[in-house]
């Protein structure tokens, strides 16, 4: 665990841009074990606890909608590709330069199942991410004995 994200919670924390984070307190780096016996959880650690669960439910939230839009990509991809298959025949024997234009529909309906399928991935690694932060900041808080005061936070 980063000993510096403890200070991201603490009201004493300085950061210098060229240093990085400081004891406003000691005016040196963190050098403790496992907890800071000079931590003062105030109104620093209420915004970051909220900004963290809003984070996390926002993003929870938004799986339903990338979950709906890959379903209705891969639904309307099928039906136009089956469409434009079906047709290739008849495309076939009346015009050869005809035939491009199906294979230029289902080349057109792949490209919006494959994004639809790069925004679920993106989605999954988003969540993956907050759902990291809001336990490292939930097991800096059990060292405290302090729990997540806001939790019901939507």
């Amino acid at each position: 665990m980063n000993l510096s994200n403890h200070c991201v919670l603490c009201d004493h924390q300085i950061i210098d841009f060229k240093t990085g984070t400081k004891c406003g307190l000691t005016n040196r780096s963190p050098k403790f074990n496992t907890r800071c016996s000079r931590i003062k959880l105030g109104d620093k650690c209420v915004d970051e606890i909220r900004k963290v669960n809003l984070l996390y439910s926002r993003k929870k939230r938004e799986g339903q909608r990338v979950f709906i839009y890959l379903i209705l990509a891969l639904s309307i991809g099928v039906l136009v590709s089956y469409f434009a298959m079906s047709n290739i025949k008849i495309l076939f024997d009346n015009n050869s330069v005809a035939l491009t234009i199906p294979i230029m529909i289902i080349g057109s309906t792949l490209t919006i199942v494959f994004k639809q399928i790069d925004t679920l991935t993106t989605y999954v690694q988003e969540l993956n991410t907050q759902r990291e932060r809001k336990e490292e900041l939930d097991v800096i808080l059990s060292l405290y004995n302090r729990q997540h005061i806001l939790e019901g936070i939507q």
